[in-house]
C-alpha cells in the first residue's frame, strides 16, 4: 500500500515537471517605441512599434504621469487631437501585457504649430525680456514695420524666439544675447542694426538672404565674425562694423557678390582689427 502510494506521487511530481519543462515562458513585455509622425495646430500624429495593445497617457509638458489624458491604442498609427496651437505637450506610453506591464515609454515631447493669423504689427519695440517673451507667445506674429529689441544698454534680454517677417528695419541693441536666433526673416531685409549687445560672438541665427541695403555691426565687444550671413550676396547702400574689438574675420560674408552699385554708394568700414 506504502509502496503504491509512493509510486502514485511519483508518477504526479514527474508529469508536473514534465509539463512545466514544456510550458514557454511568457516573453518579456518591452516598452513601446513612440515616434512622432505629423504635427497640426491641434493634432499630433504618432506611430509605434510594438504589437500589443498599447495605453498612452498626455499632457502639457511636465504634466505628472496619472493627471494627463489617457487613451487606449490598437493601431500601430494613431492620433491625439483637441491639442491647443504652440504648446509644448509630453506624452507617456507603456505596453499592455497579460500579467504584467512594461515600463512607461517617454516623456517624449512635441509642441502644435504656430495659428500664422494670430496678428501683424506695424513696429514693434520690446524693452526686456518679457516683453519678448510676450510678444513671442503671440505665436507667429508678423512684423511689418520697425523691430527694435532693447532701448537701454546691458538690458535682461538673453532669448529671442517666434519673431516673423520683419520687412522694414531691425535695431537690437544693448541685449546680452549670444544669439540671434528666434528671428525669422521671411522677405528681403532693408536694414539691420546690432549695436552694443557684449555677449554676442557672431550672428548666427539672423538667416538673412539675399539683399540688404544697411548693414551697421557697431560696439559689440565679444564679436569675431560675421558668422550666420553666408547667404547674403549683396549691401547696396553701407557697410559698417566699428568697435568690435575682438573682430577678427570677416567669415560670414563669404559669399558676398556685390557691395556696390553706383558712384553715389558709400561704403564705410572701420578696421580696429587684423583681417584674416
Amino acid at each position: 500500500m506504502i509502496k503504491n502510494l509512493y509510486l502514485l506521487i511519483l508518477t504526479v511530481l514527474l508529469i508536473f515537471s514534465c509539463s512545466s519543462e514544456n510550458e514557454s515562458p511568457e516573453p518579456p513585455c518591452l516598452a513601446p517605441v513612440i515616434e512622432l509622425d505629423e504635427i497640426t495646430l491641434t493634432e499630433a500624429v504618432f506611430s509605434r512599434t510594438s504589437s500589443n495593445p498599447i495605453q498612452v497617457e498626455y499632457g502639457t509638458e511636465g504634466f505628472a504621469l496619472g493627471t494627463g489624458t489617457i487613451i487606449d491604442v490598437l493601431d500601430n498609427i494613431f492620433s491625439v487631437t483637441g491639442l491647443l496651437p504652440f504648446k509644448s505637450y509630453d506624452l507617456y506610453a507603456k505596453t499592455i501585457c497579460p500579467s504584467l506591464n512594461s515600463e512607461w515609454f517617454g516623456p517624449l515631447n512635441f509642441v502644435t504649430q504656430c495659428d500664422v493669423n494670430n496678428g501683424v504689427f506695424n513696429g514693434v519695440f520690446l524693452d526686456n525680456q518679457a516683453e519678448v517673451d510676450a510678444f513671442g507667445a503671440l505665436c507667429y506674429s508678423e512684423v511689418n514695420g520697425v523691430l527694435r529689441i532693447g532701448t537701454s544698454l546691458n538690458n535682461d534680454i538673453i532669448l529671442l524666439s517666434n519673431i516673423n517677417s520683419v520687412t522694414i528695419d531691425i535695431l537690437i541693441v544693448g541685449t546680452q544675447l549670444t544669439s540671434l536666433k528666434g528671428i525669422n526673416i521671411t522677405e528681403n531685409l532693408p536694414i539691420l542694426q546690432v549695436v552694443s549687445n557684449n555677449s554676442l560672438i557672431n550672428l548666427e541665427g539672423i538667416n538673412l538672404t539675399d539683399t540688404i541695403e544697411i548693414l551697421n555691426v557697431e560696439g559689440n565687444s565679444s564679436l569675431e565674425s560675421l558668422v550666420g550671413l553666408e547667404e547674403l550676396n549683396s549691401i547696396t547702400t553701407n557697410l559698417r562694423i566699428e568697435n568690435c574689438n575682438n573682430f577678427s574675420s570677416f567669415n560670414g560674408l563669404n559669399n558676398l557678390e556685390d557691395l556696390l552699385f553706383g558712384d553715389f554708394i558709400e561704403k564705410i568700414v572701420e578696421y580696429p582689427f587684423n583681417v584674416h
